[in-house]
């Protein structure tokens, strides 16, 4: 049979020294079986049962000074372990309780238990001093996680200060501090939790020492543990389970909490970037206003310097435009008795040209004149001279006619000897040549000579 302070006496050793050893305890207040503190006893008060209050080595131990956590799990794991061997030595008990037939096997057992008892003794106040510790550690963490929310919150402020003109950044912040008052409501409960769980655990770690105590200093057990006992060790045996749910609950809570701040820092950190670019834009776009409306300053300066010579120079230019008017005012009229003198011009122009034309006309009808003038002297100066000439040529036998040289318009006096039957021509040079200055036409018409005359 095995002995019940074996297992109990293989217990990793828990010292005081642990920095993280209260997260369990945190762990556990967070848990919803243990929710609310007005379901947890108080431990100063008086039990209605007659169980005494905790001690005072107890009290001065949760009053000590508080360590930083820096090891919740591993801690936890000791205080999960530690729960478990006390739930395998009571079991051990209870087992040696039921096996056990005689008087000197209950003697024996009575020794192991006694010594059992001294170890759980020891282990107890380890546990208390243990559990103040985790306390301890637990405000701390809660003064802690506090002051950075407060911070958070003032940080929150300033920013919200700076993002009174940013709607869209303002309904962003507001979601941040609703998200803050969840979780200042969450470390609320838990501040409120957490005294009330470390008192429940303390009253069960003397509720434990009593069984212990009832049992080891019962003067009639016998084989059989009285009902009270077995009920309290099978109300034991369940305990263990509902702490290790509630260790866990309360476990995953702490990481929901630790996400959630984690997620807060980060979007706090995200709107904090926000708001700085905001600013820098801000400051960017608050120079280029400035820059523009210094620029624009010194055009309207210089357009109000320059607005007297502008009005001068326009006064100037209307002028000279109605000198220019009234040049071109001028210049029309002169150009309308321009155009009529033209007009005129071109009408008398036409006159002289129809009386050159008439002018012309005339002079040759005079020239034509002259020159049949000139053609009737000549034909009087020569007729006698012809007809004297054809009357020898006929008196002679000869035939005599007048020939035209075509080459220079010369007329020659030809004639033919009737026996010889051969052809003369009188040759300018001979002295009988002569030269008739009109048309063959009219010489062939008024002086045709014929043959047989």
């Amino acid at each position: 049979m095995a002995h019940p302070g074996t297992s109990s006496s293989q217990a990793p050793p828990v010292t005081s020294n642990s920095p993280l050893a209260g997260l369990a305890l945190l762990a556990a207040v967070a848990g919803p079986h243990v929710g609310d503190a007005a379901d947890v006893e108080d431990p100063d008060a008086e039990d209605p049962a007659g169980r005494p209050p905790p001690c005072q080595v107890c009290a001065q131990i949760a009053t000590a000074p508080t360590v930083r956590l820096d090891r919740p799990r591993l801690d936890q794991t000791l205080i999960h372990n530690s729960l478990q061997m006390i739930q395998a030595s009571l079991r051990q008990v209870e087992e040696a309780f039921a096996q056990s037939g005689t008087d000197d096997q209950l003697q024996d057992e009575d020794v192991e238990l006694q010594r059992d008892h001294t170890a759980a003794l020891r282990h107890s106040s380890d546990l208390h001093h243990q559990i103040d510790t985790s306390t301890s550690a637990a405000r701390s963490l809660i003064q802690h996680c506090q002051t950075r929310h407060d911070w958070l919150l003032d940080q929150l402020q300033l920013t919200n200060s700076l993002l009174v003109s940013r709607n869209l950044d303002v309904e962003a912040l507001e979601e941040r501090v609703a998200a803050a008052d969840q979780v200042q409501e969450e470390m609320d409960r838990l501040r409120t939790t957490s005294d009330a769980t470390a008192r429940q655990i303390r009253h069960q770690v003397a509720t434990l020492e009593a069984q212990i105590a009832a049992v080891t200093n019962h003067p009639d057990v016998g084989p059989v543990p009285p009902p009270a006992l077995a009920r309290r060790l099978q109300t034991q045996d369940h305990e263990p389970l509902r702490l290790r749910r509630a260790f866990e609950a309360a476990q995953q809570r702490c990481d929901a909490l630790e996400q959630s701040e984690g997620a807060l820092e980060e979007a706090f950190t995200q709107l904090r970037g926000q708001i700085d670019c905001q600013g820098c834009r801000i400051t960017r776009l608050r120079e280029d206003l400035q820059k523009n409306l210094q620029d624009t300053q010194r055009r309207c300066t210089r357009a109000e310097e320059l607005r007297p010579m502008e009005t001068e120079r326009h006064l100037k230019r209307r002028s000279e435009l109605h000198d220019l008017h009234t040049h071109v005012d001028s210049m029309r009229s002169i150009t309308a008795q321009l155009e009529q003198q033209v007009a005129h011009w071109r009408n008398t122009s036409q006159i002289a040209a129809q009386l050159l034309h008439d002018h012309q006309r005339e002079i040759e009808e005079l020239r034509q004149a002259q020159a049949v003038a000139t053609q009737s002297d000549q034909i009087l100066h020569y007729r006698d001279g012809y007809t004297r000439f054809s009357n020898i040529a006929e008196a002679m036998g000869q035939d005599a006619w007048i020939s035209r040289r075509a080459s220079n318009g010369e007329y020659f006096l030809n004639f033919r000897t009737s026996s010889e039957g051969t052809t003369h021509v009188v040759a300018p040079t001979s002295g009988c040549a002569f030269t008739l200055p009109i048309a063959a036409a009219q010489a062939s018409r008024q002086f045709q000579i014929d043959p047989s005359s």
